[in-house]
């Protein structure tokens, strides 16, 4: 299964490879759909909606709950200083939840062709390895969603506090 998101995808490859080819983008993809059918034009997106899903949950959902405990807990001020804290460990958390993905998705597309059953037999040998072994390449992943997540919030939070809706604190 290929990923959008990495670069070893299949129209990567066959971009740069010398047979293909391909003029443009367009080119490619009317190719791809006449030679090898519609199916493979979504060839490994379901791992990479996945990957997507655990990030947005990972991120949002954390970033909200991270954000009341940290206010409650210091009675910090809604500002820069708590929306940097809090989008760092919101972002911390999402990759905490998708790097098993990640790892597993990466080794699948590493493996040679009929190494692997599916998915899960990239899981399973992971699995063999122990269970920090779905967490190689934490500290890469970290400094690659990080900064997107801290740049995301710190925007939204500066939008919402100058233009957007200001809750109440009434309880």
């Amino acid at each position: 299964m290929w990923s959008q998101c990495d670069c070893k995808t299949t129209v990567s490859c066959r971009r740069n490879s010398d047979e293909s080819g391909y003029k443009h983008v367009f080119d490619g993809l009317f190719r791809i759909y006449k030679e090898e059918g519609v199916h493979s034009l979504f060839r490994g997106s379901l791992p990479a909606v996945s990957r997507a899903v655990l990030l947005t949950i990972g991120t949002n959902a954390s970033y909200d709950q991270v954000k009341q405990m940290i206010r409650s807990a210091t009675a910090a001020a809604d500002g820069l200083p708590l929306h940097l804290a809090t989008s760092t460990i919101a972002g911390c958390i999402a990759v905490t939840i998708m790097q098993p993905l990640d790892v597993m998705k990466t080794t699948y597309m590493n493996a040679k062709p009929g190494e692997f059953s599916g998915i899960s037999g990239a899981f399973w040998s992971i699995a063999q390895q122990g269970p920090m072994a779905f967490y190689r390449g934490f500290i890469p992943a970290l400094i690659r969603v990080c900064p997107n997540t801290i740049i995301t919030f710190i925007l939204y939070e500066q939008a919402r506090l100058h233009f957007g809706y200001q809750p109440s604190d009434d309880k």
